[in-house]
This record gives structure tokens, sequence and C-alpha cells, in this order.
């Protein structure tokens, strides 16, 4: 995925990994699993976010078999 410092809209992550706003915005607002920076009233987010959340992800799937 992209440059890990490059920022992508809330659009992009949603259609890359096929999830609702709803999901999104649990992940950023409610749970803060997932960080943005707010740009006027845009979020974006991190690509290097994204892989990292990814990552512990696996990282605990692989821990609990």
């Amino acid at each position: 995925m992209k440059n890990p410092t490059e920022l992508l809209d809330t659009k992009s992550v949603r259609e890359h990994f096929k999830i609702s706003k709803t999901t999104l915005d649990k992940w950023t607002r409610i749970d803060r699993v997932l960080p943005y920076v707010k740009i006027g009233r845009r979020k974006f987010i991190k690509v290097n976010d994204i892989n990292n959340l990814i990552s512990e992800i696996w990282h605990d799937n692989q821990n609990a078999k």
C-alpha cells in the first residue's frame, strides 16, 4: 500500500477495505484503534497507521491459535 507517510481520505480507506462508514467511524472515533488527522472538516488516515493496525490484528490472531 502506498508511501507510509501518505494520507488517505476516509472514502479511500473504506473502499480499499470494503468497510462501512460506521465501522471506520467506530475504529477512529469510538474505539480509537485507528488514529486520524483532521484537516479542516475532513479526516485523513496515515497509511503507516493502517499498516500498524493490520499487523497488530494479524499478530493477535496468530497468538490466539
